[in-house]
């Protein structure tokens, strides 16, 4: 089982391991005029290639569960509704093929530190 940091922006995100600090960021259009997520299956798919650059196997069966931290850094003024959070997590979810332990859904509007993500990845 690995952390990880799930950061979208518009038509951007980044995926980063907590342990080792490995990051990567894809790009592509899936953001619209009003949400972080416009696109479903442009955005899943660019998730999709984050899992495969770190070498997660998460297709193969028998594979480690994860948990996760997603946050949307922009497009969230007034706060998500409770559409962008099941959005998020169905997002977070369906990438990662089922093989998560828990999705954690940060309604904080700045990149939270390190230490700050695993306390919150730790709670029950």
């Amino acid at each position: 089982m690995a952390d990880f940091y799930l950061q979208f922006r518009t038509d951007s995100m980044t995926l980063k391991n907590l342990e080792t600090h490995e990051e990567h960021t894809a790009t592509g259009k899936f953001s619209s005029s009003r949400l972080i997520i416009g696109d479903f299956i442009v955005a899943q798919s660019l998730l999709v290639q984050l899992i495969d650059a770190m070498k997660l196997n998460v297709r193969l069966p028998l594979t480690t569960h994860h948990r996760i931290i997603v946050q949307a850094l922009e497009k969230n003024e007034g706060g998500l509704s409770p559409v962008e959070v099941r959005l998020l997590e169905e997002i977070t979810v369906s990438a990662f093929n089922h093989k998560v332990k828990k999705v954690v859904v940060s309604h904080d509007h700045l990149p939270m530190p390190q230490k700050q993500a695993e306390e919150l990845l730790s709670k029950k």
